[in-house]
């Protein structure tokens, strides 16, 4: 189903252009997307893909811990805004930017690890696309498997497209779904 959306949004952005429209999309919170429309673009526009390569590269994925925090209505701040039962501290008691560049917690050392890429497993250590989406999204490894860096079971890009050699199907599609209605 994500696949499909995602290509319908790539469809309707392209008919969009080829009529004069000029309007910027985004998508959030799976940054598998990056790699899926790099595929997309390799076959509709070979002569741009490497080109699109790149600027995904540049952007750098996910960005959660990096770029991207979250301060609760209680100033408790988050590595992203899905987070929230990971506490880094709380802006009554100290001040963000302490906070942030604060590296003794385990999960934010992880995040921010350089060189990159962070420490992640399973399909995530072994994908081809890893320099584009950076892991992709933690909280939803944590979420599933009670680890972190465990593969981001979010990714809807089969073991053959990532370059993972054990076949094309997905090891942790299952747990997530059930998950997903109901906690992320």
């Amino acid at each position: 189903m994500t696949r499909d959306a995602m290509t319908q949004l790539f469809d309707h952005c392209r008919a969009e252009l080829e009529r004069g429209v000029e309007r910027e999309y985004v998508t959030g919170n799976n940054d598998a997307d990056g790699p899926f429309l790099l595929m997309w673009a390799r076959e509709h526009f070979p002569e741009q893909a490497d080109a699109l390569r790149q600027r995904l590269v540049n952007w750098g994925g996910n960005a959660s811990g990096e770029h991207i925090a979250n301060i609760d209505n209680l100033g408790n701040v988050h590595p992203d805004t899905f987070w929230w039962d990971h506490h880094l501290g709380n802006v009554r008691e100290r001040p963000f930017s302490e906070i942030w560049r604060d590296t003794r917690d385990p999960l934010m050392l992880g995040m921010r690890q350089r060189p990159r890429p962070r420490p992640v497993k399973g399909r995530c250590a072994e994908c081809r696309f890893l320099d584009i989406c950076n892991g992709n999204t933690r909280v939803r490894a944590w979420k599933v498997t009670g680890d972190p860096w465990e593969e981001d079971p979010g990714c809807y890009l089969t073991n053959e497209e990532i370059g993972v050699s054990d076949g094309g199907e997905r090891r942790v599609a299952a747990p997530y779904k059930a998950i997903q209605a109901t906690e992320l």
